[in-house]
């Protein structure tokens, strides 16, 4: 029996197909690469998130591996299954902007020579990060990912040759984005791990000089030794006693909290939107929520802080909401630092250190130079 279908039909067909199928407006169908069931594939070649890298040939990602210079950092692979190649991409930003930049690449060719990229600049852009990861991934909301490709894919006219570049990006397409940002911000962080983590401040007890953390500050200083430092006090609570307590021994101090801690007379509201010699965090890494929550306030942290400066923050033993013992919580920091011990260890589940940070080289504008 032949089945005539009526040109309505036929359009609330492709309404739906349209509703299940991500596209844009030619109608090239946005999805991950359906033979590893994980990644953006074009043709021969899979990008995909390292947090994916076990569907890579074990053989293959092994032996690039072994040519990466020490203390590269990557976030993404290009695998291609044809020639062998395989690049290691930087991308300074992954889980905190919604089209994150393109950063240095390393390319192992499959007959094993050595390629370097440096980051273009302008700076190439990632659309889509949701292909590259898997449903589960935790470092950013996959969910969110993929509305906001929803909503960029309906906007008409898009030059999609251009829109790989940040600075067309930028100035063409997200001022049609209304409402919406690159600016990072918690709007994806359960407000109640905010509220857990301000009623952690506290405005007795040790503080100042006679908190640990603030003590490590003025231990850097006097070793280190420079003119007149810019420290940032990093959550620091909503009565903002260690910012006090320092300034008052002549140190340049700027406050800075969130949320229901702000308070207008105590902080400073464009903090971070400074760079400082010096950012410490006194009982902060310890009330995180959350790892994305942890993750979140640690690009705070870099984007203050300068490329020659340090961070240096506490892991207290009480109270601790996420990570249960500090060698948790620096396996996650060790994703930006490198990381010394200036007191106690961070070995035992007991363990309360206090860590001085310097950024990753590949976190840094001078990276490779």
């Amino acid at each position: 029996m032949k089945v005539i279908i009526t040109e309505g039909q036929e359009e609330r067909f492709a309404e739906k197909i349209r509703h299940y199928q991500m596209q844009t407006e030619k109608g090239t169908i946005i999805k991950k690469s359906p033979g590893y069931g994980v990644g953006k594939q074009m043709g021969d070649t899979i990008y995909i998130h390292k947090s994916a890298e076990d569907i890579i040939p074990i053989d293959v990602l092994e032996n690039g591996k072994d040519y990466l210079p020490y203390n590269f950092h990557y976030e993404i692979i290009k695998y291609n299954k044809k020639n062998g190649n395989i690049s290691f991409i930087d991308s300074p930003d992954w889980n905190i902007a919604p089209e994150p930049i393109v950063g240095d690449i390393i390319l192992v060719k499959g007959d094993n020579t050595l390629k370097f990229i440096k980051q273009k600049s302008p700076p190439q852009i990632y659309h889509h990060k949701w292909l590259f990861v898997r449903d589960d991934y935790e470092g950013f909301d996959v969910e969110k990912s993929k509305e906001r490709s929803k909503k960029w894919l309906s906007i008409p006219d898009i030059e999609y040759n251009k829109i790989g570049y940040k600075n067309y990006w930028d100035n063409n397409i997200l001022p049609l984005l209304e409402n919406d940002t690159t600016d990072i911000d918690y709007t994806d962080i359960d407000p109640a791990e905010i509220e857990k983590a301000n009623k952690s401040s506290r405005s007795s007890g040790a503080v100042g000089p006679n908190a640990v953390t603030p003590r490590a500050v003025l231990q850097y200083i006097e070793t280190v030794g420079g003119k007149d430092p810019t420290i940032l006090d990093f959550g620091a609570g909503k009565d903002a006693k260690h910012t006090y307590a320092l300034r008052d021994m002549g140190l340049n101090v700027t406050a800075h909290d969130f949320h229901s801690n702000l308070r207008d007379d105590h902080h400073d509201t464009t903090a971070l939107e400074k760079k400082y010699d010096i950012v410490f965090a006194s009982n902060v890494l310890n009330v995180q929520g959350s790892e994305n929550m942890f993750r979140k306030t640690i690009t705070d942290v870099l984007s203050t802080l300068k490329d020659s400066g340090v961070f240096i923050a506490n892991f207290p033993a009480s109270p601790r909401y996420h990570f249960q013992t500090a060698i948790e919580a620096k396996e996650i920091l060790k994703d930006y630092f490198d990381i010394n011990i200036i007191y106690g260890t961070d070995t035992s589940k007991t363990s309360s250190p206090v860590w001085i940070m310097s950024k990753l080289k590949s976190q840094t504008k001078d990276y490779w130079g």
